[in-house]
C-alpha cells in the first residue's frame, strides 16, 4: 500500500525548523517516519509539502497548491485512485505504532489515534490522530467532499481537522470525539507542536539508540548452572555479551540487587535482569533487542497471571535510570526503616521494587508469551522451594516445552 506523510503547506516551525524535521536523538522526524515504515515492508512513500526543505527527505516530495485555501487542511489529502494511508508529518511514532499502522486490515477506511487513559509517557493531556487508513478511495473522496460542504454551511464549531473527517467517515455526530470507534495507539507516540515537547522525546530516542545490556543475579550455588547451560544458550542465539552480579557475600537477594541497581546508573539504556533459575525461550534474543523506555515483564505464573506486574524479576528489562533511582530511593533511612522486615529476611527485591515502581507511576508492561520460564524446582538451592508447588511457580505463558524436558533429561544425572 502507497504512504503519503502529510506535511501540509502551513509549515510550522520550531527555532526556523519546520516540526517535522526537527532533530530528535540525532535523526529528523520525518526521516525518522520514513526509515520505520522502510523497517516494515513499505517501499512507496511520498509526502505533501510546499516548503523547499523537504526535497531531501529521499522520497518524492507532492507539491500541491491548494485552490481552495479555506480548506488546507482537507486538500492536503490528495486523493488518489490506489489504496493509501495518509500518516501526519508531525509524529513522533514508536515501532509498535507503525507496526499497528501498517498491519491492521480495514475494507474501507480506518482511523489511528491517541485515547485516554493515557501512556504515562504520553506527554499531552488529549487525545491526538496520527493516520488514516484508505482502500475505499472513492469512498474516502466523498467524506473529503462532504467536510467541506459541512464547513461551508458553519456545521462545525472549529475549522475541521482530523477528527472531524474521522466523524464525517464514520457518520457519528460532528463535533463530538468517540473513543471506541478506531484503531488506539497508546504508548508514547504524540504529535510535537512546540519545542517543550522535543525534550520528552529525546530521552525515548536515547534508549532506543542504546545498546541492550543483560545482567544474570546469581548466587554461589547456582553458578555452575548460569555458566555451563544459562549463558551458553543466550550466546547460541547470538547475543555476545553478558554480565553476571554473583553474590559472592551472601548479602541475600535483596541487598545484592540494590547495589547491582546503583551500578546500573553509569549505563545508558536499559538492562534485561534474569535470575539464576530461569531458562530462556527461542525467541529471547529477537524479543529482548526491541525495547523502548518502560519496564517489561517478561514473566508471568499461575500464581500471579493477572493484568498489573506482579512477579517480575525472573526476567525483566529495566532503564538503567529507573534501577538506579530505585537504588537511591532503598537506601535512604525512611526506606531501611520501612522495608527493615525485608531487609531482614534477605529477599523481596521484586517487592521493593514494585513499591517504588507504583509510587513513580513508572511505565510497564507485561509481555506474552513468556520469555523465560522459572526451573528452581530442578536446580534446587532454595528454602522456598519446599514450599512451593510446580504449578505455581512455572511460567503460564510459556511455549517452549520441550526445552525444559531437553534440561531435564541434561541434568538428571548431574
Amino acid at each position: 500500500m502507497k504512504v503519503i506523510i502529510l506535511c501540509g503547506s502551513n509549515h510550522k516551525k520550531i527555532k526556523g525548523t519546520p516540526r517535522q524535521l526537527v532533530n530528535i536523538g540525532g535523526e529528523r522526524l520525518l526521516d525518522r517516519t520514513i526509515r520505520l515504515l522502510k523497517q516494515y515492508g513499505v517501499t512507496d512513500i511520498a509526502i505533501t509539502a510546499t516548503d523547499e526543505a523537504f526535497n531531501d527527505c529521499g522520497v518524492p516530495v507532492i507539491n500541491y497548491q491548494s485552490v481552495d485555501k479555506a480548506n488546507t487542511w482537507v486538500n492536503c489529502f490528495y486523493p488518489t485512485d490506489e489504496p493509501t494511508t495518509y500518516i501526519f508529518g508531525d509524529v513522533f511514532f514508536s515501532p509498535e505504532a507503525i507496526e499497528t499502522i501498517v498491519k491492521t486490515p480495514t475494507d474501507c477506511v480506518e482511523f489511528f489515534g491517541s485515547a485516554p487513559p493515557f501512556d504515562s509517557r504520553y506527554p499531552k493531556t488529549w487525545a491526538e490522530p496520527f493516520a488514516f487508513k484508505v482502500v475505499d478511495t472513492d469512498y474516502f473522496k466523498q467524506c473529503i467532499a462532504n467536510v467541506k460542504e459541512l464547513k461551508s454551511q458553519g456545521a462545525f464549531k472549529r475549522d475541521p481537522i482530523a477528527w472531524e473527517m474521522w466523524q464525517v467517515a464514520k457518520n457519528t455526530p460532528i463535533n463530538h470525539i468517540y473513543y471506541g470507534n478506531y484503531t488506539v495507539i497508546n504508548d508514547y507516540t504524540c504529535d510535537i507542536d512546540e519545542e517543550k515537547d522535543i525534550a520528552a522525546f529525546e530521552e525515548i530516542a536515547r534508549c532506543e539508540n542504546s545498546q541492550v545490556r543483560y545482567l544474570i543475579h546469581a548466587t554461589p550455588k547456582r553458578m555452575w548452572y548460569v555458566e555451563n547451560y544459562l549463558i551458553p544458550s543466550m550466546f547460541d542465539q547470538g547475543i555476545d555479551y553478558v554480565d553476571v552480579w554473583e553474590d559472592i557475600d551472601n548479602e541475600g537477594n535483596l541487598m545484592s540487587c540494590m547495589k547491582a541497581f546503583e551500578e546500573c546508573g553509569q549505563y545508558p539504556g536499559g538492562t534485561w535482569h534474569l535470575q539464576d533459575d530461569v531458562i530462556i525461550s527461542r525467541k529471547f534474543a529477537e524479543v529482548t533487542s526491541k525495547v523502548g523506555c518502560e519496564i517489561l515483564c517478561g514473566f508471568t505464573c499461575e500464581r500471579f497471571a493477572m493484568p498489573r506486574m506482579q512477579y517480575s524479576f525472573p526476567c525483566i528489562y529495566i532503564p538503567n535510570r529507573y534501577a538506579a533511582g530505585c537504588a537511591e530511593w532503598f537506601f535512604k533511612p525512611q526506606q531501611q526503616r520501612r522495608f527493615n522486615s525485608f531487609i531482614h529476611r534477605r529477599k523481596c527485591d521484586d517487592e521493593v521494587f514494585m513499591a517504588y515502581a507504583q509510587e513513580n507511576h513508572l511505565p510497564y508492561k507485561n509481555m506474552n508469551p513468556c520469555l523465560v520460564d522459572h526451573i528452581d524446582y530442578l536446580l534446587g538451592g532454595s528454602v522456598a522451594n519446599y514450599d512451593r508447588f510446580e504449578k505455581q511457580v512455572r511460567a503460564k505463558f510459556w511455549e517452549d516445552e520441550d526445552l525444559v524436558k531437553d534440561l531435564e533429561v541434561k541434568l538428571v544425572n548431574r
